[in-house]
């Protein structure tokens, strides 16, 4: 794949994508956002960024909808750029919602009983299962979506784990401030009849601190890596696969 860097203009003149080599061949561009960019930019690629996003390959949706040709060709035709922009915001976020919807229902009505069933079959403990089999059940929807996004970009030089990590982390603070706060509400008011009339959730602080622990371990080990490492390899990743077997090892211990 070539980038819009592969191509250097003089200072005072613009970038632009040529469509055809000196042999009359259709050059193959990665689908990058510079260069969909690029391509809107005085004529820089010939028939604008509809015409971009059709040719190359790389554009081609992994799925089975071309919300590339939908976005940059049919509603910039019919509503303009900045038209077509403001109808795809309630669009797309009609599809995230219908693709959020989909996969955590699938998880939460066929993942999970499965998993359930396994853990009684397999006569696990509770906590055993609950850091194994119920975590990867809960934790199903985050596993598919962050493999999605690292392989979006594969074979592009602009590929890397912003996404996936993004998405996982951006989930845990998620569940941590949204999802707690909705489970402490739909919880139970208070048993004790001594204490306050308001509705709680009763930790164990040693296990509490115990998970706490472990993932601010998990946190500062990514921190690190993306400061001074700036890449992920299979040692480093195995290094993640270890903090969470010293982890399950300490839960069941």
């Amino acid at each position: 794949m070539v980038s819009f860097l592969d191509f250097r203009a003089s200072e005072n003149a613009d970038f632009q994508l040529p469509k055809f080599d000196a042999d009359g061949e259709l050059i193959p561009y990665d689908c990058s956002l510079k260069n969909i960019k690029i391509a809107n930019e005085d004529d820089g690629y010939d028939g604008g960024q509809c015409s971009f996003v059709q040719d190359q390959d790389d554009c081609a949706p992994q799925g089975n909808f071309g919300f590339l040709e939908l976005y940059y060709c049919d509603f910039h035709n019919a509503f303009g750029k900045t038209g077509g922009l403001i109808a795809f915001i309630p669009v797309g976020s009609l599809f995230v919602f219908i693709g959020m919807y989909t996969l955590a229902s699938t998880a939460d009505v066929y993942l999970s009983p499965s998993l359930e069933h396994l853990t009684t079959a397999w006569g696990l403990s509770d906590s055993l299962a609950g850091v194994t089999l119920l975590a990867f059940g809960n934790g199903a929807p985050d596993v598919f979506s962050s493999i999605a996004a690292a392989s979006d970009g594969a074979g592009s030089d602009d590929n890397d784990a912003t996404k996936s990590v993004s998405i996982l982390l951006g989930g845990t603070f998620f569940i941590s401030c949204f999802v707690v706060s909705l489970s402490t509400y739909a919880s139970n008011l208070n048993a004790d009849p001594r204490g306050p009339k308001q509705r709680m959730i009763k930790v164990t602080p040693r296990f509490f601190i115990r998970d706490v622990t472990f993932f601010i371990l998990t946190i500062v080990y990514l921190l690190a890596v993306m400061l001074f490492i700036e890449h992920f390899n299979i040692f480093l990743s195995v290094g993640l696969l270890l903090i969470y077997a010293i982890y399950v090892v300490t839960v069941v211990c």
